[in-house]
């Protein structure tokens, strides 16, 4: 669900087929870096003095867009000459 929330379905697969989750569920593991930052951020201000207690809020819709920049670059028709598509 979160992987078709954040767009990440939308680029991925065959154009005449279905949208197809990738392998190790992506979506989860992007989720899983940004909160696994998001703790290191947080340990990091508690050791320098900058508060007792930190919440850690992560979207994993947000995460999965992220990773979907990444993935879906208007720059590769400029550097390989291609129109991205699904």
């Amino acid at each position: 669900m979160a992987a078709a929330a954040g767009g990440l379905l939308a680029i991925s697969g065959e154009a005449d087929d279905p949208p197809v989750r990738g392998p190790a569920n992506p979506a989860y593991t992007m989720a899983s870096l940004a909160a696994a930052a998001g703790a290191m951020i947080a340990l990091l201000a508690r050791s320098r003095g900058n508060g007792d207690a930190s919440r850690v809020d992560v979207s994993m819709q947000e995460a999965v867009s992220f990773a979907l920049v990444q993935t879906a670059n208007p720059n590769v028709l400029a550097w390989r000459n291609e129109v991205p598509q699904r």
